[in-house]
């Protein structure tokens, strides 16, 4: 059961729960279960834990303790979480580090602290990270945001350029309200306004996190019930009256090369650049969040050499009508030998979600490699389908794909990977491949040049 301390209050832990159904069509959340394993103190209490942020491709996880922010990451084999480690200095000091906050694009730490030199008691700094990857010395927000008294529970809307924030001071309605302030052109946050009533309150208000699109939003807050019983700190969530839906796409790509910590990956929209991130070291995941229904270039750089990629984003493909990301093809590296199997992507180890029945079916039907069938020189692009641990029975196949139109290729670690088509241009490929992941559930499709496979495959199918 849970810990009750000396003074009467609970052990404080991090709990997940799933939304059973769509959001939007009134799902409801499931049972909170707690997640295990993340602090333990010298007492034994594996607690006293706030998760304060996630990063945008779900594999790191902020969380305070004892004041200091600390950082889990997922394990790429098991999807648990690791212990967490606290950030280096000049993050955390011997004083109070109370809530952090990381961009959609992994490059800016917002965080309160109590530090000496503020303009008060708890102010809100911001970190940008490093071109090594560390977190650079953190500067003060400025008296636009911050006061003489406590700030806390910074969140910056990238796609807005707002920064939510708490406040003690400024114009408050009581307690704790919550603030609003935009970003201009230069970088600096402007006067700080009140979001007044119904979303603040005579109590504390606190940790306002809109979603992407800004559909929606959840807060912390201190009400005083219908039935008149003393106030605690609940759970809200917030409708906005005109939600900007269908606005924002989440695109995503691994992404492989030796020196992972070493890749940055910039997002131009013509030809000015609106976002610099990095991959996941630990899941090789890309994240970036863009606008539906414009062009970009995503260029990767790592050590001299650099790889483009163009995508044009449509409505359909905003989060709130698909639900899911746009996964673009990945970026490879020269020098990467893909053998590793954890190098592989998770998400497309197994498409259907049936590779029991595959493995079973395999031992009496296989998909045999056509040398002379696979794509040449005159029409070297394919769309990959899919990559399995065994091979495919080709009556698991969807009926809008022909054996004859299918290529196998095996990697040098025992992975198949099977690809529709070929093309003499990429544009023809993103068209096949757009097709593909509109009729079929090969929603993980992406097109590329077969050559890439020759890096990785057997003498048997090249």
């Amino acid at each position: 059961g849970a810990i009750v301390f000396d003074d009467g209050q609970f052990e404080e832990g991090v709990y997940f729960s799933v939304r059973e159904g769509n959001k939007w069509d009134g799902g409801n959340w499931g049972k909170a279960t707690q997640v295990q394993g993340l602090l333990v103190d010298d007492r034994g209490y594996a607690g006293q834990e706030t998760v304060t942020s996630m990063s945008a491709d779900g594999e790191e996880m902020y969380l305070c303790h004892d004041g200091d922010i600390y950082v889990s990451h997922r394990a790429p084999e098991t999807r648990k979480w690791l212990p967490a480690t606290p950030l280096p200095e000049p993050i955390n000091t011997v004083f109070n580090e109370d809530f952090a906050f990381v961009t959609p694009d992994g490059q800016d730490l917002f965080f309160s602290s109590d530090c000496p030199g503020g303009f008060g008691k708890k102010d809100i700094y911001v970190s940008h990270r490093l071109p090594n990857g560390q977190w650079g010395l953190p500067l003060n927000l400025g008296q636009g945001i911050n006061t003489e008294e406590d700030e806390d529970a910074p969140f910056y809307h990238a796609q807005s350029g707002i920064l939510y924030f708490s406040s003690r001071g400024h114009n408050g309605m009581g307690g704790y309200d919550i603030f609003y302030s935009p970003c201009n052109e230069k970088g600096e946050f402007q006067v700080s306004t009140n979001m007044g009533y119904p979303i603040n309150s005579a109590d504390d208000d606190l940790y306002f996190a809109p979603s992407n699109d800004r559909d929606r939003a959840y807060l912390s807050s201190i009400r005083w019930n219908d039935k008149g019983q003393a106030p605690s700190y609940d759970l809200y969530e917030v409708e906005y009256e005109q939600p900007e839906q269908n606005r924002m796409v989440v695109v995503t790509a691994k992404v492989h090369a030796k020196d992972l910590e070493g890749v940055r990956i910039l997002t131009l929209q013509d030809g000015e650049i609106i976002g610099i991130g990095r991959p996941n070291t630990h899941s090789c995941n890309f994240v970036t969040i863009v606008e539906a229904g414009g062009e970009y270039d995503l260029v990767a750089y790592c050590d001299g050499d650099s790889i483009p990629r163009h995508i044009k984003t449509l409505k359909s493909q905003s989060y709130y009508a698909a639900q899911q990301p746009v996964r673009i093809d990945p970026f490879v590296f020269g020098g990467v030998e893909l053998a590793d199997a954890s190098a592989q992507p998770a998400e497309e180890v197994d498409v259907n979600n049936n590779n029991g029945a595959q493995t079973a079916a395999a031992e009496q039907s296989s998909i045999v490699a056509r040398e002379s069938a696979q794509p040449g020189n005159d029409k070297p692009y394919t769309v990959q389908i899919m990559s399995l641990r065994a091979p495919l029975d080709f009556k698991l196949l969807h009926k809008s794909i022909s054996e004859d139109d299918l290529f196998e290729f095996v990697y040098r670690n025992g992975w198949y990977v099977y690809s529709v088509g070929s093309y003499a241009t990429y544009a023809e490929a993103r068209m096949a491949q757009e097709k593909i992941r509109n009729t079929t559930n090969y929603d993980d499709a992406f097109a590329r040049n077969s050559n890439q496979y020759k890096k990785y495959v057997d003498e048997k199918s090249e």
